[in-house]
């Protein structure tokens, strides 16, 4: 009973609040393929669980061995989404190894991956702000599935749509400025559309519903 409250109890905890944050970072990330109930299960379920399997064999020579061989056979029947999300199994699975370690380095690895995603997706923020393009942006990077691209001579007042605004820049060549909104939801691309195709100076206005 004792090592259940003052190891066991506090390493679960430590799990789950590692796991809340790094799903609370996606969210403010803009990650719309995070934003569901299930994924929130996996990032609160996947470090105690890999806590727990760690603290049963971290004694037992023969039980890791046939640990190993048994986990070996498990496989992803779902499509992983992207590469982050690859990436974010892993930080899961390593939370809860750390767990069976020390606590501390636990929710040291959680807050750590929480900064600096957040923290990246701010600077993109601002260097989108600034007109910069220093990153290739992926149509399915955040699952988005409808879009509207737009070229047009004169500088757009994006202020209602800057949430869905992507990926923007001037064209020196072209002499044109380009944007690109996308949204998960159809009325939401149909509302910009709307907004937008009857300006000055439209070069062009493309709708995607794939």
């Amino acid at each position: 009973m004792e090592q259940l409250l003052n190891v066991i109890l506090p390493s679960i905890l430590t799990c789950i609040a590692s796991g809340l944050l790094i799903k609370l970072s996606l969210s403010i990330a803009k990650q719309s393929w995070s934003n569901n109930f299930q994924y929130t299960l996996i990032c609160l379920l996947l470090p105690i669980i890999t806590f727990v399997v760690t603290k049963v064999i971290s004694n037992n020579i023969a039980l890791s061995l046939g640990m190993v061989g048994a986990l070996s056979i498990v496989r992803f029947r779902n499509p992983v989404k992207n590469s982050l999300e690859l990436v974010i199994y892993f930080a899961l699975i390593a939370i809860g190894i750390a767990s069976g370690v020390n606590s501390y380095y636990a929710i040291l690895l959680g807050i750590l991956i929480s900064v600096l995603i957040i923290s990246l997706y701010f600077f993109i923020l601002i260097l989108k702000n600034k007109n910069k393009n220093y990153f290739s942006f992926s149509h399915n990077e955040d699952n988005y599935i409808y879009s509207v691209e737009i070229e047009t001579l004169n500088e757009l007042n994006i202020s209602s749509y800057q949430e869905n605004l992507q990926h923007h820049h001037f064209d020196n060549e072209r002499n044109i400025y380009y944007y690109r909104f996308v949204s998960d939801s159809k009325n939401e691309i149909q509302k910009i559309y709307e907004s937008f195709k009857s300006i000055d100076n439209l070069k062009s206005i493309d709708v995607k519903y794939e």
